[in-house]
């Protein structure tokens, strides 16, 4: 049978390294970049369904 402070230890041991992992894990996430690539710009503001329509001038509407 093993002795209670070493069971102890061994859940702390796995405790740590759990601590451990997950912390470097939102690091890396955090500090790496999601691409090479620089960001866009923000756009034109648009609305759900009619899009840019309100925000176009009337000779926008217009082809040719």
């Amino acid at each position: 049978m093993t002795h209670p402070n070493s069971l102890w230890l061994w859940w702390l041991a796995i405790l740590v390294i759990t601590i451990s992992v997950v912390m470097l894990g939102i690091l890396w996430s955090k500090l790496k970049p999601l691409s090479s690539s620089p960001p866009l710009p923000p756009g034109p503001r648009s609305l759900p369904v009619v899009g840019y329509l309100p925000f176009l001038g009337p000779e926008d509407h217009q082809h040719g």
